[in-house]
């Protein structure tokens, strides 16, 4: 059986069964999720410091990509501390009406 280790808060190991499901299942069953996780994926596979965690809960098999649900839940808890992103137009909303 396979198994993923995760740090408790205290510290302490925990061991939880792998539920690897694919980018498909992961999206439904986590609407929240839905269209932003090949994204995801993709910022990891190219290095981006900000999405380094989530390379040890992809598993690429051939072409098929599988996602280790556990250690994708506490990567995206573990960003849940970092500061809001800079907004995408600082000068206000702007748009065809303020033309």
């Amino acid at each position: 059986m396979l198994t993923t280790t995760i740090h408790a808060p205290d510290g302490q190991p925990v061991e939880y069964p792998a539920r690897l499901l694919t980018v498909a299942q992961l999206e439904a069953a986590h609407p929240a999720i839905n269209g932003r996780l090949r994204s995801w994926i993709l910022r990891s596979d190219l290095n981006d410091p900000d999405y380094a965690g989530l390379q040890g809960a992809i598993i690429r098999l051939g072409r098929s990509v599988y996602v280790d649900e556990v250690l994708f839940l506490a990567w995206l808890r573990s960003r849940s501390g970092l500061p809001a992103a800079r907004p995408r137009n600082p000068r206000g909303r702007g748009g065809k009406a303020a033309a």
